[in-house]
């Protein structure tokens, strides 16, 4: 199948969750946010993003379909030690083939991670003794 065509179809399948999320989370966001993108004919590419540096795509290079999760890595361990530092605020980027197989819930899924590293780095606030 033609991977604008399956990009079509996976777009019929988000769309509809990716705008209830956008009403859900708008009042919980920057100004501005949640962007949907939808540009599927000319740029090959439907996702959301909740911040500039968490976002669900759903894309096509031209050969395949995937779908890519940016988020961004937190720091778990305040007190890191130099063999192992744990450094915040590193780009993650998560890239994973969409096969065949997928449906409905397989989207969902991978939004609600989008939903669920946004939901975990606003809690997360750390003490320290200086």
């Amino acid at each position: 199948m033609d991977p604008i065509a399956r990009l079509g179809e996976i777009r019929a399948t988000v769309l509809p969750i990716l705008e209830e999320v956008q009403a859900e989370y708008a009042p919980r966001v920057r100004q501005g946010y949640p962007r949907i993108i939808d540009n599927v004919e000319r740029g090959g590419v439907v996702g959301m993003n909740l911040d500039a540096n968490f976002g669900v795509y759903f894309m096509t290079d031209g050969s395949d379909v995937y779908a890519e999760l940016h988020t961004l890595a937190l720091r778990t361990d305040t007190l890191s030690m130099a063999n192992a530092e744990k450094f915040s605020g590193r780009p993650q980027h998560e890239r994973v083939t969409i096969g065949a197989d997928w449906n409905d819930l397989s989207y969902r899924n991978l939004i609600a991670r989008l939903l669920s590293a946004w939901n975990y780095q606003q809690l997360a606030i750390f003490r320290v003794d200086s």
